[in-house]
């Protein structure tokens, strides 16, 4: 049985790997605009021969800041 290399990984490498990503959390910067894109290819059959029908997916995610940081917890006055 051969081993992929996910299996080869030891204790060390993945405490690692794992403090990495904690990390990269901490310092990124939470006002940039998520991007996430995303490209399917779909081969056809059609009478003219094989066609390939690409789709490509574009996500994004935007975070817009506060006016106030009072604004979360004030409730709507009732006058």
């Amino acid at each position: 049985m051969t081993n992929t290399p996910e299996e080869d990984k030891g204790l060390a490498h993945s405490l690692g790997e794992f403090f990495g990503h904690v990390i990269k959390g901490i310092k990124t910067d939470p006002s940039q605009v998520a991007k996430r894109v995303r490209t399917e290819e779909e081969p056809r059959e059609t009478p003219q021969g094989t066609v390939i029908v690409r789709r490509t997916i574009i996500e994004e995610v935007r975070i817009e800041p506060r006016q106030n940081a009072n604004d979360v917890n004030e409730k709507p006055r009732a006058d």
